[in-house]
C-alpha cells in the first residue's frame, strides 16, 4: 500500500515519453530494471529539451541577423555602404555612381587634361551595340528617321537562309543602296554606314553572304557561283521604283565586279568600290604554281581550312576598331580551300576583263593598304570603259577606311557622289532576268583550239631539239613551220641564244 502513492507520484512528474516507459516497466518486479528505464527516459527527455533549446536560440539569432540586414538597406532594397566601402567599390558616395570603372579610371590626354569622353566611340558605336544585343537579332525596330527590319531570306541552296537587314527611311526616299561585305566579316559591321545613308534618304539593304556572319552554310567555303547567287538575292530586294546603287568592300568588290561584268545590261545607277580585292597583296607570293595548286586542291580537298594570313592591326589605325574586331565572334580568320579557289578566280578574272565593266563607279583605296593592293584598284580603274568613273586615293589610308580616321571624309565623298547621281538617274529599277553567275565556261571549240596550240608548240620544240641533222630539217618542215623558224632565227639568234 505504501508503494502505490510513490508510483503515482513518480508517474505524475514524468513526461509523456517517460510515462510510457514507466508503464511498460512497472509490470516487472525488478526494481533495478525499473530504475534504469526511468533514468534512460530522463536522459532522452533532457536531450530533446536541449535540441529544442538550441533550435530556438538559432531562430532568435536568425531573426536578429535579418533585422540587422533589413536595417542596412534603403527603401528600394539596395544595400547601404559606408563611405570607405563605396570608395573601395568605385561607387560615388552621393549615389550617382552606377558602374564605376569609368569613374575609377579616367583617361588623360597628351596635355595632361582628363578625357571623360574617350570611351564614347566604343560604348555608343551602333555596329558594336547591335552585334552584342541578342534582343535585336530579328524583328522590326525604329528610330526617329527610319525603321530597321532584321530577319532571314531564303537563299539558293538546300535549307539555306541568309541573314538580312533593311533600313527604310520614313520620309522621301531617294534611291536603294545594297551593301556587300568583305572577307571574314558580316553586314553588322556596316550598321554605322547604313545608318548614315538611311538618314539621307536611301533605302539600305544588306545581308551576310553564305558561310559568313549569321547566315547558313559551312563557314567561309563557298564557290564563286554560290556567292554570286547571294548577291542576286540581295539585288532582288531593291525597290522597283527607285534607282539602285551598290556599295561593296574588299572581297565584295571582286564579287560584285565579276557579277556585273557577266551581266552588263542591268539597270544599276552606280557602284562604289572601297579597298577592292582586284589582285594579290604585295606580301603574298601567289605565283602561277601556287595558284594552280590551290585550284587542284579545291577539287579534292575542298574542306581543308587555311589561315587567311591577315594582320588585324593592319586593317585600321583606330585602336578601338581593332579591339572590337577581336571581340567580334562573327569575324572569322579562316577560309576553306573552295573559297580560296574563289578568291583566285576573282583576281584572275577581274582586271583582265575590266574592259567589260560598263557601270558608273567610284573606286576608293588607301595607298598604305597591305591587305589588298592599291595599285590593282588603279589598274582596274584604267581598264574600265565606263564614261562615268572616279578614282580617290587616300594617302596613308589602311584597309578599313570606313572605321578609320578618314571615316567622316569617306562618308562625305560617298554621299556627294551618290546624291549627285540619284537625282539624275531614272527612278526605276526594272525586273532582273536570271543572272549569269560564276565565270564564263569555255566552249568545246575553245578547248580544242587550246589543245591544238599546245601540241604544236610541244612538237615544234622537240623537233628543233632532236632532229637538227635530219634531211627534212631544211626542206618540207622548214616550209611548214617557216613563221616559227623566223622567230627563232630573228629573235633568238640575234641575242646569241641557241635552242
Amino acid at each position: 500500500m505504501t508503494t502505490q502513492p510513490r508510483k503515482d507520484t513518480i508517474q505524475d512528474t514524468l513526461s509523456d515519453k517517460e510515462s510510457e516507459a514507466f508503464r511498460k516497466a512497472s509490470t516487472t518486479s525488478d526494481a533495478s530494471t525499473l530504475t534504469s528505464v526511468i533514468d534512460s527516459a530522463h536522459a532522452d527527455s533532457n536531450k530533446q529539451n536541449f535540441n529544442e533549446g538550441q533550435n530556438a536560440k538559432s531562430n532568435r539569432k536568425g531573426q536578429d541577423l535579418k533585422s540587422k540586414v533589413d536595417a542596412g538597406k534603403n527603401q528600394n532594397g539596395e544595400r547601404k555602404l559606408s563611405a570607405a566601402q563605396k570608395s573601395s567599390d568605385g561607387v560615388s558616395s552621393d549615389g550617382s555612381g552606377g558602374s564605376n570603372m569609368k569613374k575609377k579610371f579616367v583617361k588623360v590626354k597628351a596635355g595632361g587634361a582628363q578625357d571623360h569622353d574617350s570611351a564614347k566611340p566604343w560604348d555608343e558605336d551602333i555596329n558594336y551595340s547591335f552585334a552584342q544585343d541578342k534582343e535585336n537579332f530579328v524583328g522590326q525596330f525604329q528610330t526617329d528617321e527610319y525603321q530597321l527590319i532584321r530577319g532571314y531570306l531564303e537563299g539558293s541552296g538546300v535549307q539555306l537562309r541568309l541573314y538580312y537587314n533593311k533600313l527604310e527611311p520614313f520620309g522621301d526616299k531617294l534611291a536603294t543602296l545594297c551593301i556587300v561585305h568583305g572577307l571574314g566579316e558580316h553586314c553588322g559591321r556596316y550598321m554605322e554606314m547604313a545608318d548614315h545613308f538611311a538618314k539621307q534618304g536611301f533605302v539600305v539593304h544588306m545581308l551576310d553572304l553564305r558561310g559568313f556572319g549569321q547566315s547558313g552554310y559551312p563557314r567561309a567555303n563557298a564557290t564563286l557561283e554560290e556567292l554570286h547567287k547571294d548577291i542576286e538575292v540581295l539585288l532582288r530586294q531593291a525597290s522597283k521604283n527607285l534607282p539602285l546603287f551598290i556599295y561593296c568592300h574588299s572581297m565584295g568588290c571582286g564579287l560584285t565586279a565579276s557579277l556585273l561584268m557577266r551581266n552588263p545590261y542591268l539597270s544599276i545607277s552606280g557602284v562604289i568600290f572601297t579597298s577592292g580585292l582586284f589582285g594579290f597583296p604585295i606580301a603574298k607570293d601567289m605565283n602561277w604554281g601556287r595558284r594552280n595548286a590551290v585550284k587542284f586542291m579545291s577539287q579534292h580537298l575542298g574542306e581543308v581550312v587555311l589561315n587567311i594570313g591577315i594582320n588585324p592591326t593592319a586593317l585600321s589605325r583606330n585602336n578601338f576598331n581593332v579591339r572590337k574586331l577581336f571581340d567580334d565572334r562573327l569575324c572569322i580568320p579562316i577560309v576553306g580551300m573552295t573559297l580560296a579557289r574563289t578568291l583566285v578566280d576573282i583576281i584572275e578574272y577581274s582586271v583582265p576583263n575590266a574592259h567589260q565593266f560598263t557601270y558608273p563607279c567610284l573606286i576608293i583605296h588607301g595607298n598604305a593598304d597591305t591587305v589588298t593592293n592599291c595599285s590593282d584598284s588603279v589598274r582596274f580603274y584604267k581598264k574600265v570603259i565606263s564614261e562615268d568613273k572616279t578614282l580617290k586615293i587616300f594617302d596613308g589610308g589602311y584597309h578599313e577606311l570606313q572605321y578609320d580616321t578618314e571615316k567622316e571624309l569617306l562618308k562625305k565623298i560617298m554621299s556627294d557622289w551618290l546624291l549627285e547621281r540619284a537625282n539624275k538617274s531614272p527612278r526605276n529599277f526594272s525586273d532582273m532576268p536570271p543572272l549569269k553567275v560564276g565565270l564564263p565556261k569555255r566552249t568545246l571549240s575553245q578547248k580544242l583550239k587550246i589543245l591544238v596550240l599546245i601540241l604544236l608548240a610541244v612538237f615544234y620544240f622537240v623537233y628543233l631539239k632532236r632532229f637538227r641533222g635530219h634531211k627534212l630539217y631544211s626542206t618540207s618542215f622548214r616550209t611548214l613551220f617557216y613563221p616559227l623558224f623566223y622567230i627563232k632565227n630573228v629573235l633568238l639568234k640575234k641575242h646569241g641564244w641557241r635552242i
